[in-house]
């Protein structure tokens, strides 16, 4: 209830935000209206498709892949413990409100991205499920299936300039917490120090970022306790844990920022419409009518 009160806080303009509990003795999950109809439209969903909260244990240099996320939502991660590096690759289509996918498509390619669902084993423990275990009642519905790549943007560590966790709680203790976090921005920000395996023409696209809005570029953040992180929808982004950390991660879906694209996704993927880069917000909509119909 805490972590869904304050996510509604950050994305409403209202500060009274209300937690109000079901009256269906079936149903215990808690709803959260602000009052102001932009609630967070996956609490409506059935219970066997909506996407849960989760818990992230990282010990101390474990990465997550290199993906974005299903569904086109948008993502947050509240960390409780230690602290995590993140990076993030924004889409070139930042800056151009007329791209409905902010240009990302540009991003999938280059990263030779694949689909693939949430979860990626069966109940035999079968990796790379087929469509059968898809589609069976046990997995995830292929809707859930998010972007991956098997590039990292933390392929190569330099010991020399990646201190251990052991050796950050030691300038931690003696220096303050000011410096430590001093040290963890110049690791951050060293491609040197974490190096991405990148495909050259990464690089080729993306020269001059910070002087042409249609290029795209890299993000780097760093997490610490107490910080509740916003991943916008169509970023990719991985994690590097420079000591242990503990995570909630979970997504929304806004009635008024997220529920066009969402849904968007939702039928496209379903083959309940189509759509293109250059579609307008009524065509858009139309299509989302017409699938639900």
């Amino acid at each position: 209830q805490i972590l869904s009160l304050a996510k509604e806080r950050l994305f409403s303009n209202n500060n009274n935000v209300q937690i109000s509990s079901s009256n269906n003795n079936n149903n215990d999950n808690d709803n959260v209206n602000d009052g102001n109809e932009n609630n967070d439209l996956f609490q409506y969903f059935p219970d066997d498709v909506k996407p849960t909260d989760c818990i992230v244990l990282a010990g101390e240099g474990a990465t997550s892949t290199l993906h974005r996320d299903p569904f086109e939502w948008t993502g947050t991660s509240l960390c409780l413990e230690g602290t995590k590096l993140w990076r993030f690759i924004a889409p070139p289509g930042l800056h151009n409100p007329a791209t409905i996918d902010s240009g990302v498509q540009t991003i999938d390619d280059v990263l030779n991205s694949y689909r693939l669902a949430s979860v990626a084993w069966d109940d035999n423990n079968n990796n790379h499920p087929t469509s059968n275990t898809l589609t069976s009642i046990s997995q995830p519905l292929p809707l859930s299936a998010g972007w991956q790549s098997d590039y990292s943007l933390y392929a190569f560590r330099d010991g020399n300039k990646v201190l251990s966790a052991r050796e950050l709680a030691s300038i931690e203790e003696e220096l303050g917490d000011k410096q430590k976090h001093s040290i963890l921005e110049s690791i951050a920000t060293d491609l040197e120090a974490l190096r991405p395996n990148l495909p050259d023409h990464f690089y080729q696209n993306n020269n001059n970022h910070h002087t042409n809005n249609n290029k795209s570029s890299i993000w780097t953040v760093i997490q610490k306790p107490g910080d509740l992180l916003v991943i916008p929808a169509h970023w990719w982004h991985q994690t590097y844990a420079l000591e242990p950390s503990l995570a909630i991660a979970s997504q929304r879906c806004g009635s008024e920022r997220d529920f066009e694209r969402v849904m968007r996704h939702m039928l496209t993927t379903s083959g309940s419409c189509t759509t293109t880069t250059t579609n307008t917000h009524s065509t858009i909509q139309s299509q989302i009518m017409q699938g639900l119909l």
